[in-house]
Parts: C-alpha cells; sequence; structure tokens
C-alpha cells in the first residue's frame, strides 16, 4: 500500500536511515537558499550590522579578523592609513550597501596619504548613489591582505532546520560556481572535516597543480567557532563571512555581514 502511494519502504531501520542520509544535505541547501541579505531585512524588519561590527564580533569569539580602522574625514583616513602601512584597502563601513566592489565603494593597494584621501571622497560619493538618504561617511582602512584561497563561512538560522552553517569557495566565485555545502548543528571535529571534504574544490583545499595546501586546522576551527556563535548568540539571524583567506598557515576574514534577529 504504502508502496503504491509513493511512500518509500525499507527493509531496516539502518537501511531507510542511509537513505535519508543522502537527501538531508541537498534538501537543507534548497531549503535555506535565501534571497539577498537586502530583501530579508526590508521584508522583516531584522537589522543588518555594518562590517566593522559584525567582524568585531567575530573577533570576540576568536574567529581570525583583518586589523582595520574606522574613519570619517579624509584626513583622519590618511592617518589611519599611516598607522596601519601602506598600502591599504579601504571601502565602505555601511549597513545598507552589499556587493561594495560592484558599487565602487572599495580601493585596494592604496599608497599614499593623498591617494587614500582622493579615494575617500570618491567611495563615499559612489555610496551616497546608492544609498541616498542614509548616512554613509564612515569608511574601513585595512591592511592589503596577501593573497591567498578565498573561502566563504556562513550561518543562517532556519525555521524549519534551526542553525545551519555553510562553508565554501568563497569570494565573487560563490555566486559563480555556488560550491558550498550545508551542515545542521550541532556539529562535531569529524562533521567538519568530512562537510570540508564535499566541496568540489577539495583537492585545492589539500594542494593542486603546485600550489601549497591550505591550513585545514584553521579551516576546521574556523567552522567550529561560527557553530559556537550560532549557539551562544541566538539573537543572530544570520552570518556571512566572505571572503575568508586561506592561506597555508591560519585563515583571515577580510569582510563579514552580521543579521540580528528582531
Amino acid at each position: 500500500i504504502m508502496h503504491e502511494k509513493g511512500i518509500p519502504v525499507f527493509p531496516t531501520p539502518e537501511r531507510g536511515i542511509k537513505a535519508l542520509s543522502q537527501v538531508m544535505p541537498r534538501a537543507i541547501e534548497k531549503a535555506v537558499a535565501h534571497p539577498d541579505i537586502r530583501t530579508t531585512i526590508v521584508s522583516q524588519g531584522k537589522k543588518l550590522l555594518p562590517p566593522s561590527e559584525s567582524l568585531e564580533l567575530l573577533a570576540s569569539f576568536g574567529f581570525p579578523c583583518c586589523d582595520y580602522r574606522v574613519a570619517d574625514t579624509p584626513g583622519k583616513v590618511a592617518h589611519a592609513a599611516y598607522e596601519i602601512g601602506f598600502p591599504v584597502a579601504i571601502k565602505i563601513n555601511s549597513s545598507v550597501i552589499s556587493h561594495k566592489s560592484d558599487l565602487g565603494c572599495v580601493k585596494l593597494g592604496i599608497a599614499s596619504g593623498e591617494e587614500a584621501k582622493k579615494s575617500y571622497h570618491e567611495i563615499v560619493e559612489a555610496a551616497q548613489q546608492v544609498a541616498k538618504d542614509e548616512d554613509v561617511n564612515e569608511v574601513l582602512v585595512m591592511p592589503m591582505a596577501k593573497p591567498g584561497l578565498e573561502t566563504i563561512f556562513g550561518m543562517i538560522r532556519d525555521v524549519q532546520f534551526g542553525p545551519v552553517i555553510m562553508f565554501g569557495i568563497g569570494g565573487i566565485a560563490v555566486e559563480i560556481y555556488q560550491d558550498v555545502v550545508f551542515r545542521l548543528l550541532p556539529l562535531d571535529r569529524g562533521q567538519v572535516e568530512r562537510m570540508i571534504d564535499e566541496i568540489k574544490a577539495a583537492p585545492v583545499l589539500k594542494g593542486y597543480r603546485g600550489q601549497p595546501a591550505v591550513d585545514r586546522e584553521a579551516i576546521i576551527n574556523g567552522i567550529l567557532i561560527l557553530s559556537h556563535i550560532a549557539t551562544e548568540r541566538p539573537d543572530i539571524a544570520e552570518i556571512d563571512v566572505n571572503p575568508v583567506i586561506a592561506y597555508p598557515e591560519g585563515i583571515l576574514a577580510v569582510d563579514a555581514r552580521v543579521l540580528l534577529r528582531e
């Protein structure tokens, strides 16, 4: 009868559980595939933290984050750049602007104080074109991160499944290849290791065509830290850490967005 109704039947509980384990990751992926985070805020009245506060929150839990200074005038931007040491990156520090690079709100490789001041004006002007009435005069001044493998770490608190952790290849590649995997909490170390091995680019993490392997232990720890944040901070609805640059030794979060629940 159950077969006739299209309901799968298994000879043993073990076979049923094994079959379910094969389809669950894909089901979770479909369920938590969320729209642009800005749409979520508008429709549900949630609060998106600016990158500075998002990075500060992650760092407070031990997630390795890039150093930065917040500045809101050309003079302060130049001073922060001298303090950090050239070259620097400058990007808008706003909770209302996503895809900063596409909008001209990021400047890289700034090599002098005058160039830093000029970049500040250009970034704020570009931001004002998008943000309209919002106050968008703050920027982050950061050291230029060394090249490495760009990855993405994330968490979404799904209504049906609860907290779901994401990991994959990051940067702009995340939108092109969508090479990410998802896992429900709670997570142990073994589950995290299997999670990492499931992305299509797993061979790249281990070293490919002469490129060095990235620090697998640091990636595992990063995922476990994100899991801990999800447990300790039920007020957080989503976390998007992209890119997290993976090196042969360590990882480094360069940008982050944290969405708070009502």
